[in-house]
């Protein structure tokens, strides 16, 4: 963001409360706290002392334990500010050595506060204790680490041993040129992606918590609900920046880029060295587990990918359907012989068609028209119960209403039946239909899925996918 930040407040800890201090992790501030920060944007290229005063937002904690923001627009005398209902831009002209142009100044709306200070954020970012961990000039003249400071205030419900201050993490700025690559770009991420991209937060992949190791992040070969069209995207690909998603979305304005509010120019030196510390990741292709391999069943427009990180799978196709007499489908597989089950949870599914299907399959063989039984999520929200008896003929399905989220799916097989089931917790199921036919006593067991739309990448996550013999 252009606009130049001032200090960060807290007002309101009454009656003695205090903050809840966490080594890690988020901070709990008493009700009645108030956070306060004043926003100005040089608007001289050529002298960044000139500063135009834009707003000043507040952020309060409330009695039950949630947040409120408000922003207040400052007019053109400076002589009051007025409360921003809805959001809005404003075009600011900034003169350069050439002459003038226009920079765009997004004013939030109050409920834009809380796309980013959410509940799993803990509603107040970035006062806590890995963004406190460093020296802060104050305005008496004394510059000393923030921590030990609102220590010495009495502030937080214990006394922290201040020796141990060292030992906290410390992030560091991205143009920080001392510290390492992967250290400066976990700390960005941190700073602007983790209110949201965290556990329980959006519908995206990866944990973006400087706390949580890079290796458990999901970053690196990480899954993508949205390719932007691009074959073998990755949130980060090793190596490779043009296929890195992650840095495709901080390089836009507009339609797909992130941070999604009140961002309106790239912030160039941020994305050079995010692009500089992929470059550096020595490439390294996405890989499955020991004993499973993937097969492009069918036709498809482009090779389908199957892939394996912390636990979870991400199948990435652009195919037509599994149905009649022979499919077209993404299937990720090991063996099993004899009696056994598959369970998964379909974790996200990108949609593609109403009647794109992700779930777990048991197939006799890879050719097109193979026997197979299926236990599918929809791209509608509905469920899927289907099977092909005889090899090279149509299948036949028993179909279901919509499932709330989460989406699990089941398939057992004793002797020569098959059964299918779908639960909302993988704890209690509901059987949707079984039925009986021979396949071969060794067949293939694992996921399935077919986005139902040959001209668009459909990704799909599974995680908790088990397969008993």
């Amino acid at each position: 963001m252009v606009g130049r930040r001032g200090e960060v407040a807290l007002d309101g800890a009454a009656h003695g409360a205090k903050i809840h201090f966490a080594a890690k992790g988020e901070w709990t501030f008493p009700a009645g706290t108030v956070f306060v920060k004043d926003f100005k944007l040089p608007v001289d290229d050529t002298n960044p002392n000139v500063l135009r005063r834009l707003e000043t937002r507040l952020l309060v904690c409330d009695t039950n334990g949630s947040v409120y923001g408000a922003s207040y627009k400052w007019r053109a005398d400076n002589s009051d500010a007025d409360l921003v209902n809805a959001g809005t831009n404003e075009d600011i002209t900034i003169t350069t050595a050439t002459g003038t142009r226009l920079q765009r100044w997004y004013y939030p709306g109050r409920q834009d506060c809380l796309t980013c200070h959410t509940p799993q954020s803990g509603g107040v970012l970035g006062v806590k204790t890995r963004q406190l961990n460093g020296d802060f000039k104050y305005p008496s003249g004394v510059t000393d680490n923030q921590l030990r400071a609102w220590n010495h205030l009495g502030l937080f419900d214990t006394k922290l041993n201040e020796a141990a201050l060292p030992r906290f993490a410390r992030p560091v700025n991205i143009t920080n040129t001392a510290a390492p690559l992967e250290l400066r770009v976990r700390s960005y991420l941190d700073a602007n992606c983790a209110q949201c991209h965290r556990p329980g937060g959006v519908g995206a992949f990866f944990d973006a918590r400087f706390d949580t190791p890079l290796k458990l992040q999901n970053l690196v070969n990480g899954p993508v609900a949205n390719q932007l069209g691009i074959a073998g995207a990755r949130i980060i690909v090793p190596g490779d920046t043009n296929k890195s998603i992650l840095l495709r979305r901080f390089s836009l304005v507009g339609d797909n880029q992130m941070p999604p509010l009140a961002r309106n120019r790239v912030d160039e030196p941020a994305v050079a060295v995010i692009a500089r510390w992929i470059a550096s990741l020595r490439p390294a292709a996405p890989t499955l587990p020991k004993g499973w391999s993937q097969a492009d069943i069918g036709s498809a427009s482009s090779p389908g990918e199957a892939s394996y990180l912390n636990g979870s799978y991400n199948l990435i196709a652009a195919n037509d359907d599994i149905w009649e007499s022979a499919d077209s489908i993404l299937f990720a597989s090991r063996s099993l012989s004899g009696d056994g089950e598959i369970t998964a949870h379909v974790a996200a599914m990108q949609y593609t068609d109403p009647w794109a299907k992700a779930g777990v399959m048991l197939r006799e063989d890879f050719s097109p028209g193979a026997k197979y039984a299926l236990m599918a999520i929809t791209g509608n929200g509905g469920y899927t119960f289907q099977w092909r008896p005889i090899a090279d003929t149509n299948c036949r399905n028993a179909d279901g209403p919509p499932l709330n989220v989460p989406r699990w799916v089941k398939l057992v097989r004793k002797g020569d039946t098959i059964t299918g089931f779908v639960s909302l917790d993988g704890i209690d199921w509901r059987q949707v239909d079984s039925m009986t036919f021979p396949m071969k006593k060794t067949i293939h067991a694992g996921l399935g899925l077919s986005g139902h739309n040959n001209t668009m990448l459909n990704s799909t996550l599974f995680d908790n996918v088990v397969v008993k013999p």
